[in-house]
């Protein structure tokens, strides 16, 4: 599931590496719907600012006006991440449902 759709990203060229002194230390996608996500940091670099700089990155790679984020509602860390940056929050509540088909097939 979450693994396969990770690598169908990077084989896309549409995950976003950090990387300090040549270690890869944390990512994002940049999914096909145009919204930043699936960001994962180290934890030995959890909050030192780099998740703000990965989101941002991964972001500014858009060419559309228009890119977003989704935050599950009880991952209160990815929130407060999120309020640290200079977006405007929904208030909206979007509910989805996972599916293993929603990934690319290889």
């Amino acid at each position: 599931g979450e693994v396969v759709y990770i690598r169908q990203l990077y084989a896309r060229n549409r995950l976003f590496g950090y990387y300090v002194d040549g270690q890869l230390i944390g990512y994002a996608a940049y999914h096909i719907d145009n919204s930043v996500g699936a960001l994962y940091v180290d934890p030995l670099y959890r909050r030192q600012g780099y998740g703000q700089k990965i989101i941002s990155a991964a972001a500014s790679l858009s060419n559309d006006a228009y890119t977003y984020s989704q935050v599950l509602v009880d991952n209160t860390a990815s929130i407060r991440l999120h309020d640290s940056l200079p977006l405007t929050r929904s208030e909206k509540i979007i509910h989805w449902a996972y599916d293993e088909g929603f990934c690319y097939s290889e």
